[in-house]
């Protein structure tokens, strides 16, 4: 269960051992608003990304829980954006295979 004033998000990876590392993380599209190498973490629904039309394949969903009003501007697919500086407030919560993800959903 969420904690009060936290919200769960969730990110695709291929590390099971997934941790919160400052990096500046690939943008691969093109948009209006780019990120410019800011440094944090992508975050969507994971069925969203996984699916035509964007197939992006990870093996693994991170299950994160951050203060609500963390995350930054919606983009495709409702993916948003967590800047670096808010990673101390971030939890990993756990790190589950997508198949577990999905039968969950």
């Amino acid at each position: 269960m969420t904690e009060p004033g936290r919200t769960t998000v969730y990110h695709l990876t291929d590390d099971p051992k997934f941790r919160l590392r400052d990096i500046a993380p690939e943008d691969n599209s093109v948009s209006i608003n780019p990120r410019d190498g800011r440094r944090g973490l992508y975050v969507g629904k994971p069925e969203d990304w996984s699916s035509p039309p964007y197939n992006y394949k990870r093996p693994y969903v991170a299950e994160l829980s951050v203060p609500t009003g963390t995350k930054e501007g919606g983009r495709w697919g409702g993916e948003n954006f967590i800047p670096s500086e808010h990673f101390g407030d971030v939890k990993v919560e756990r790190v589950m295979p997508y198949d577990h993800y999905i039968r969950r959903e």
